[in-house]
């Protein structure tokens, strides 16, 4: 099952993969934004987005309490941590991840500092290097983009976090501080948010390509594979939208035949006879 999302908004400068700058696709921006879609529960997690179900079996599978849990997956307080167990839509991007990370690797986070700006160097930053001057910079921008998207975020936040050393919230940096723990991050952060996308109805790898070295980006030109990929993510969008439309009657059914009054016939009023008028 794929799930469905709804329409959102969002605002950022990507690079196509000729280096044309546009904002982030209708399908990513919705899926990102969308926290309010059915979501099929009794199915198995890994065939559907995780919401807030989840996040309470985490904490009782690990047989932690509100506290540990709530630090465990970055939350304030433990309000804050039953507030979000308390959702039936789709968790964000970010927090699903941290979640499939500890399914995988049922340990906390190690206690290290670890910055955004250090794992996209560790994750992207030999690649990026590869590129000469004219294609280094649309190069890099395809990878903020991808980088972003692991975690649920836009190109503008990593290019932040990486040209300004801007901060990231906090559950983005446990999910990178679990990250850092492991052999190969990168892979399986990848691997996750294909599974993550797919769920949700994208292609992670077509949605986010990586920079082709043998065909470099170059800045300033639209490319003539734009076309195509809005029209695809058009499609994506049509398909988002039927489903989301099917999944919706299909749980209102029920209830609304359950619910629905039963009108009793209308009496109509006789009509009052004129009253003749008398003479004097």
């Amino acid at each position: 099952m794929n799930a469905t999302v709804s329409k959102g908004r969002g605002n950022t400068g990507v690079k196509s993969p000729r280096g044309a700058q546009y904002r982030a696709s209708e399908a990513f921006q919705s899926v990102i934004n969308d926290q309010s879609t059915f979501v099929n529960v009794t199915m198995d997690p890994e065939r559907r987005p995780l919401t807030g179900k989840d996040i309470e079996q985490f904490r009782v599978r690990n047989q932690l309490s509100f506290n540990t849990a709530a630090d465990a997956l970055a939350f304030v307080t433990p309000f804050h941590f039953k507030r979000h167990a308390s959702t039936s839509g789709p968790l964000k991007i970010e927090f699903e991840l941290l979640l499939r990370l500890y399914a995988r690797h049922p340990r906390p986070a190690p206690w290290v500092v670890v910055t955004p700006k250090q794992m996209f160097e560790r994750f992207y930053g030999q690649l990026a290097d590869k590129f000469g001057d004219v294609s280094k910079k649309p190069a890099k921008a395809m990878l903020y983009s991808r980088f972003g998207a692991l975690f649920g975020r836009y190109a503008d936040a990593v290019r932040r976090w990486v040209d300004s050393n801007g901060k990231a919230e906090r559950v983005t940096l446990r999910a990178m501080e679990k990250l850092s723990e492991l052999e190969n991050p990168r892979a399986l952060a990848e691997d996750l948010a294909r599974q993550m996308y797919s769920l949700r109805g994208l292609d992670f790898d077509h949605e986010f390509p990586l920079p082709d070295l043998k065909n470099p980006p170059l800045p300033g030109k639209r490319g003539p594979t734009r076309g195509r990929k809005a029209a695809a993510d058009d499609e994506v969008i049509k398909k988002i939208r039927q489903r989301k439309a099917e999944a919706t009657a299909d749980a209102a059914v029920e209830p609304a035949a359950a619910a629905k009054p039963t009108k009793a016939p209308a009496v109509k009023k006789a009509a009052k006879s004129p009253t003749p008028k008398t003479k004097t």
